[in-house]
């Protein structure tokens, strides 16, 4: 009966994946345009794996996530995104002890 039951359960998650994939292969605009890997974007950006990944958890980025791997589009990128740390005001580091 555990069994069954697990496999039932199973099927009904499997499912729901599927109807979700469908809603959104539905729109269509999700396809459309070039879509990057991680490496092409810190490339382009001419950013690290690190500030990339950042500019992801903050919001800068919108992505997309395809059996296991990131994806961006090219009309996502930000004009000006933020630098990974302000140079300006970065504290200033002296060898010479006090």
């Amino acid at each position: 009966m555990k069994k069954e039951q697990y496999i039932l359960n199973a099927l009904d998650e499997i499912n729901r994946r599927l109807n979700n994939l469908e809603e959104k292969l539905a729109d269509r605009s999700i396809l459309s345009g070039r879509w990057l890997n991680q490496q092409e974007v810190c490339n382009e950006l001419h950013v690290t794996r690190r500030t990339l990944a950042n500019y992801r958890t903050k919001g800068y980025l919108n992505f997309t996530r395809l059996g296991g791997k990131i994806l961006y589009q090219c009309v996502n990128f930000p004009k000006n995104p933020p630098s990974a740390r302000n140079k300006k005001n970065a504290p200033i580091h002296s060898s010479n002890p006090l």
